[in-house]
């Protein structure tokens, strides 16, 4: 009976002993996959952000020689936009010139955006006037603002033209030095009385200053509606 009693213990020892171990291997295993997953997951998440930022960089080299036009002095109706004349940015051109900004969709099929002028260099900030064209109506001339690097530091648009049934908007910008841009734009939408046409227009003169950090302040030195008769 003893020896029974002995067995059982013995038995029991070594089930726990047992139990304890694989309890404890779970338990490393665990601490291991909690330690061990986030920091793989967190190593790809940067090497995903770190590829991002590198696409996010303009090389300068490349497309440099792609515009049609360098410092240019001024945009208006007078100069007519034939896409057959300029070079047309791909999906990664397109990306890389605008980064981070509010252009987010780009299909070579459906939208447009083209070289139109290297503005050359001011303070260490690179600068280009880029063209895009959406499929309703309309163009716009897309001041774009780099650092050394390639990064986009600003942009703003500078010119816009369209026509759609009924409304029109005509727009243009000038460079009275390398840190000006002045852009005065008229928007008007026609109806009828009778057989008369009636246009209400809405004009605009907005100044932009480069600033010495690569960004852009406006000032909206001027607005005035009017309607005509015609």
């Amino acid at each position: 009976m003893k020896q029974i009693l002995v067995s059982l213990a013995i038995l029991l020892v070594f089930s726990c002993t047992d139990s304890k171990e694989k309890n404890s291997t779970n338990e490393q295993e665990q601490t291991k996959e909690k330690t061990t997953g986030p920091k793989r997951l967190n190593l790809d998440s940067l090497q995903k952000v770190k590829i991002a930022i590198h696409n996010s960089r303009l090389d300068f080299r490349k497309i440099d020689s792609l515009f049609k036009f360098s410092q240019v002095k001024t945009i208006d109706k007078k100069i007519k936009f034939d896409i057959k004349e300029y070079n047309r940015l791909s999906a990664e051109d397109f990306f890389q010139a605008f980064q981070d900004s509010a252009q987010y969709y780009y299909d070579p099929e459906f939208s447009a955006a083209y070289y139109y002028s290297n503005q050359g260099e001011w303070n260490g900030f690179k600068r280009y006037i880029f063209v895009v064209i959406d499929d309703a109506c309309c163009e716009y001339y897309y001041y774009t603002i780099y650092d050394t690097s390639g990064k986009l530091t600003d942009f703003f648009i500078i010119e816009k033209k369209g026509v759609e049934l009924s409304w029109e908007i005509i727009g243009t910008a000038k460079f009275p030095n390398d840190s000006t841009i002045i852009k005065a734009t008229n928007d008007c939408d026609a109806s009828y009385e009778g057989n008369t046409r009636i246009e209400d227009c809405d004009s605009t003169v907005v100044v932009y200053h480069l600033l010495k950090n690569g960004k852009v302040r406006s000032t909206k030195e001027f607005g005035k509606r009017t309607k005509t008769k015609k």
